[in-house]
C-alpha cells in the first residue's frame, strides 16, 4: 500500500479460488496459495497473486518509473510461505519477461492501479503435490458492500513498522464509496472513484509492503479477488482503498492474451 502523493471479463478457471497486516494473524502453510512475493535485489517490495499458470497480478504503482532492465531484475516467489527461509518447504522462483501497467494509471492521483506481470515459464498447480500454487478466481460483479473479506501479505505489522517473513492475514468490512469518500474528506488526492473499493476495520488495514496483493472474499468455500491493495493513509486509521476488480475484468482478459 502506498500513501498518496501530498498528504471485461477474465476466464474464470473451474479449479481456481481453493486452498488448504496490521490487527490480523499469521495465515496457515498453503492458506492462499495463488499469494506471491515480489522481489528486487532480494528484498520484497509488493505483493501479487497468481491469476493462471503464467500471469501476476499487482498494482500498478509498485512499478513506477521501472525501466526494462527494472523488470528483468524482478522475481516472484510462488506458493511460499516464509520468503526468507529455504526449510519451510517448495518454493517456485520465476522471472519476468513482460510488465503491463494500465495506461491510464497516474501516480498522482491513483487511479486505474492495476498492473500484469508475466512469468518467464509456465507454473505447474499442485506442486509437489501439496496444492501450494493455485490460481485464484477473478470477481465477476460487485455489490459486496457491507460483507467481510480478507487481505493478506508480508506487509508491516503496523505503520513503520517491520513487514514479517511469513504472510499475514486479516477479515476487514468493505465500506460504501461514500462513506469512505466522506472519511477522507479532502486527503485523497483524486478522490474515491467507481474505479476503487474501501474495506477496514479498526486497527486492521494493509500496509506498507501488502500492496498489489488480493483483496478476497470467500464465496461457498471459493475465494475470489475483488481487489488490489493500492493506497491508504496511514495503516488502520483509514480504511484502506483498493483497485476494484469488476471495473478491470476486460482490461485484464485482453492483456494476458499477448
Amino acid at each position: 500500500m502506498t500513501t498518496p502523493p501530498s498528504v471485461t471479463q477474465a476466464p474464470v478457471s473451474s479449479s481456481c479460488g481453493f486452498g488448504k497486516i496490521v490487527g490480523g494473524s499469521q495465515a496457515a502453510k498453503g492458506e492462499f496459495p495463488w499469494l506471491v512475493s515480489i522481489m528486487r535485489h532480494g528484498r520484497q517490495i509488493c505483493g501479487g497473486s497468481l491469476i493462471d499458470n503464467q500471469w501476476i497480478l499487482s498494482a500498478a504503482h509498485c512499478f513506477a518509473n521501472f525501466q526494462p532492465h527494472d523488470v528483468a531484475g524482478l522475481r516472484i516467489q510462488i506458493g511460499d510461505y516464509d520468503i526468507y527461509s529455504n526449510t519451510d518447504g517448495p518454493v517456485t522462483i520465476r522471472g519476468v519477461t513482460k510488465l503491463v501497467r494500465h495506461t491510464g494509471f497516474s501516480m498522482q492521483i491513483l487511479h486505474n492501479d492495476i498492473a500484469l506481470l508475466k512469468l518467464d515459464s509456465p507454473v505447474q498447480f499442485g506442486n509437489n503435490g501439496n496444492n501450494n500454487i493455485q490460481p485464484i478466481c477473478l470477481t465477476r460483479s460487485g455489490g459486496y458492500e457491507g460483507t467481510t473479506v480478507t487481505v493478506a501479505g508480508w506487509g508491516g505489522i503496523y505503520e513503520g513498522g517491520p513487514q514479517p517473513a511469513i504472510y499475514k492475514k486479516v477479515d476487514l468490512q468493505v465500506w460504501d464509496n461514500q462513506q469512505c469518500a466522506a472519511k477522507y474528506g479532502g486527503r485523497a488526492p483524486g478522490g474515491i472513484t467507481s474505479h476503487m473499493v474501501c474495506a477496514g476495520s479498526q486497527n486492521a488495514d494493509a500496509c506498507r509492503g501488502d500492496s498489489g496483493g488480493p483483496l478476497m472474499r470467500n464465496t461457498g468455500g471459493r475465494w475470489e479477488q475483488i481487489g488490489i491493495v493500492s493506497w491508504g493513509i496511514g495503516c488502520g486509521s483509514y480504511p484502506g482503498v483498493y483497485t476494484r476488480l469488476d471495473h478491470y475484468t476486460d482490461w485484464v482478459a485482453s492483456n494476458r492474451r499477448h
